[in-house]
């Protein structure tokens, strides 16, 4: 061949990333030992008094035949099938009192995936494939909602719309829910099509941790002022204040017998009734138009108030107010904890700055609708997203460390201090070492399919497929509709650079479930924009807005 016409070829030809081409999980599952390490030393903050996690180390040969072949169940069976799995142990210590010395518990063992080139691990005698997930880097915003992965937790931050007086004006605004709590009744009302339905707000939250005027003066900066018929234009002139009181209407979701509307007003300085004082006072209103009974002036400062309130939204009619109190104390103690460095470190890197769970909550309520509302094409773009596998491939590893953290210290609960026996029974049944064999299952991974391509190149038939982050976080088993009307899947300009409009299968015609081979993705996995392609881009998006 003419070296002049190759020169010409080879110049013509984009460069093709080659972490992309033999496959993300190739090389970010490297880094698995590290995130699991990581991963303990957070849950460790929360461990029992006394027991402390010291480390971990890969196992040798003989110990991992060692492992492979204990007897279980008095059953002694050796799995004959490859697997390409290896094992790493983990040590802990447990020092019972003062008065003696830290004991070394039993090593725990965790399987961890070695990947292939391709992203390729076999489970059991299959091969199965490990795609990479398009992933927001901190919060995922849809049409309605906003998401984020927490370390020990998923939320899903969605809003609904309430009403109240201002003034002589009738006020509307949205207020934010979720249901933190994941055994929260009214989450199950709602699955089921219920319309009496009561949504655990955000604000909820703020006033259990501050009671309502101080919330108020904290994370909204509004000095109110809460009374009954004494809040009047009187005392209160309109040129300087805005008087908040109910609409009066019967909710829905109301469920006892005469309803009477709450007389509560609440009086904000004109200047300060921003829209963040607004959405907590729409928030205060929700509750107390669904508790009108409970919520009085005399009231709204006790955080008692507010527990006692977020627990009848949480727990069973009939559930003592006492017990349900201590129950929401224990909540609000484990989402203290929710913050990690490892959401910490994700947060930051986003540009948001949260020293608490609580001023996060604040964050999305007053972002929520800005986002949600303001125009789809910043929700249709796949810029500035980052393609992820670690997080989703060791999700059942990271759940059973967190819910081995919950149970010793729901145990030490029960008695002060711990026997090595009771930790060692714990850590027997929720830290399994081949928890991690369950990637197979496609209902609860579906970044992990089946290999079924005869192709060579491992590209076309394997690495070129990419999830977005709704279709990772699919169960069940049943590929869910590609909802065409939803804003996140409109046509963007991106698609041309991160995903694929040559390559396109029939399940998805958004282009987004094919990866770009010559994309740009940085150490972190974040997707970055090609400058020399920004320009001309920037225009047909233009266009595409026309």
């Amino acid at each position: 061949m003419d070296s002049q016409l190759l020169e010409g070829v080879l110049n013509a030809t984009p460069e093709i990333n080659s972490d992309v081409a033999n496959g993300l999980a190739t090389k970010q599952l490297l880094g698995a030992e590290q995130f699991v390490d990581e991963i303990f030393r957070c849950a460790a903050v929360d461990f029992p008094d006394g027991l402390t996690y010291e480390g971990y180390r890969r196992c040798t040969p003989q110990e991992e035949f060692n492992e492979a072949t204990r007897s279980r169940d008095n059953r002694q069976v050796y799995e004959l099938a490859q697997s390409d799995f290896y094992l790493v142990a983990y040590f802990f210590k447990y020092k019972k009192d003062e008065n003696t010395e830290a004991e070394e518990l039993f090593p725990r063992y965790l399987y961890l995936p070695y990947v292939q080139t391709g992203g390729l691990l076999n489970v059991r005698g299959k091969k199965f494939a490990i795609h990479p997930v398009l992933a927001d880097p901190a919060f995922s915003v849809g049409s309605k909602s906003m998401f984020i992965q927490l370390t020990r937790a998923r939320l899903t931050f969605e809003r609904t719309t309430h009403h109240f007086m201002a003034n002589d004006d009738r006020e509307s605004t949205y207020v934010v829910w979720s249901w933190v709590h994941s055994t929260a009744r009214n989450r199950q009302r709602r699955k089921s099509g219920s319309a009496k339905v009561i949504y655990s707000t955000m604000a909820n939250y703020l006033f259990v941790r501050r009671g309502f005027t101080e919330a108020m003066r904290e994370y909204a900066g509004a000095d109110v002022v809460v009374g009954e018929d004494e809040i009047t234009a009187k005392d209160y002139p309109s040129d300087e204040w805005v008087i908040c009181s109910t609409v009066g209407n019967k909710p829905r979701a109301f469920m006892g017998n005469q309803y009477r509307s709450t007389r509560v007003r609440v009086a904000v300085p004109k200047e300060q009734y921003t829209q963040a004082a607004k959405s907590l006072i729409g928030a205060f209103f929700y509750i107390a138009d669904h508790f009108p009974n409970r919520v009085k002036p005399e009231y709204v400062d006790d955080v008692w108030l507010w527990k006692v309130i977020l627990g009848h939204i949480i727990y069973e009619p009939g559930t003592g107010e006492g017990l349900m109190v201590t129950e929401i104390e224990d909540h609000l103690v484990s989402l203290d904890e929710y913050l990690d460095s490892i959401v910490w470190k994700e947060l930051k890197s986003s540009g948001v700055s949260c020293s608490d769970i609580y001023e996060l909550f604040m964050y999305v309520i007053e972002t929520l609708a800005q986002k949600t509302v303001s125009s789809d094409v910043g929700i249709s773009s796949i810029y500035g997203k980052r393609l992820i596998t670690l997080r989703y491939v060791l999700f059942d590893i990271v759940s059973q460390i967190n819910t081995l953290m919950y149970k010793l210290r729901a145990a030490q609960k029960k008695r002060k201090k711990l026997e090595i026996t009771e930790i060692n029974n714990l850590m027997n049944i929720y830290l399994r070492s081949s928890r991690i064999a369950t990637i197979s299952n496609h209902a609860k991974h579906p970044e992990v399919n089946p290999v079924s391509t005869s192709n060579d190149n491992l590209f076309f038939g394997v690495t070129s497929t990419m999830l977005t982050q709704d279709s990772a976080s699919t169960t069940g088993g049943k590929k869910s509709k590609i909802n065409l009307k939803d804003p996140s899947k409109h046509l963007h300009a991106s698609v041309a650079e991160v995903g694929s409009y040559n390559n396109i299968p029939k399940s998805d015609p958004t282009g987004r479930s094919r990866i770009n081979p010559c994309v740009h993705v940085g150490p972190d996995g974040m997707v970055e924009r090609d400058h020399q392609k920004k320009d001309l881009l920037d225009h047909v998006q233009k266009l595409l807005m026309q």
